[in-house]
């Protein structure tokens, strides 16, 4: 029989650090107002994609608990570290292929690098094959036929996780998405929500900075 150490059960755990249940009954759908006709309608609902409460900050005892590898440290508390949640990431990357696929579209130059597209697909792959979703999507009995089309499945409810990261917030803002690599990091976690603890510590460094709510 094939036994897991301490250590691996450990890092299994962390798929439940938000303790979230699949029971949001979500219906598959063929179309929705992300693929609409109307292209402009559709870019703003994209745009309107934010990962912001995704990034967290996350106390060293959390991450010890958790088996979570030791990540850069939080600028405005030395004792938290910095985490990206997967789901945010995903719904990053997706943003990114969804900007790459209508630029090429459009014709207009690319504003996401070649290697962050690829990166982004193959990530996107890695959870597929990771999650195994086993649900079996009947097929429609048309000419040509569609599978899954308003068919109940159990989803996370993403409002809880978000619920969740609020505890764990990093005071980060995605802004300049396009900036070269030497864009200074640390200039997108200076955006504190009102009645951040970290506020004040910000301000010391880079004086009066707009409020999270204020952006």
């Amino acid at each position: 029989m094939f036994l897991l150490s301490s250590e691996f059960k450990l890092t299994c755990q962390l798929f439940l650090a938000a303790n979230l249940d699949r029971n949001i009954p979500i219906a598959f759908e063929e179309h929705t107002q992300y693929t609409d006709h109307n292209e402009t309608l559709a870019k703003e609902l994209w745009d309107q994609i934010n990962i912001d409460a995704g990034m967290v900050a996350l106390p060293d005892e959390f991450v010890a608990t958790n088996g979570l590898p030791v990540a850069q440290r939080f600028p405005w508390d030395r004792s938290k570290g910095i985490y990206l949640l997967n789901g945010h990431h995903n719904l990053h990357c997706i943003r990114a292929i969804y900007i790459s696929l209508m630029e090429f579209w459009q014709g207009v130059p690319q504003t996401r690098t070649w290697g962050h597209v690829i990166h982004c697909v193959d990530s996107l792959r890695q959870d597929i094959i990771c999650n195994a979703d086993d649900t079996p999507r009947y097929s429609t009995e048309t000419r040509v036929p569609e599978s899954g089309v308003g068919q109940i499945r159990l989803c996370r409810s993403w409002d809880k996780l978000e619920q969740w990261a609020r505890q764990y917030n990093a005071c980060y803002s995605y802004v300049n998405q396009t900036a070269p690599n030497d864009f200074p990091n640390i200039q997108r976690f200076i955006y504190c929500p009102k009645g951040s603890p970290y506020k004040r510590e910000v301000e010391k460094v880079f004086g009066e900075v707009p409020s999270y709510e204020d952006l």
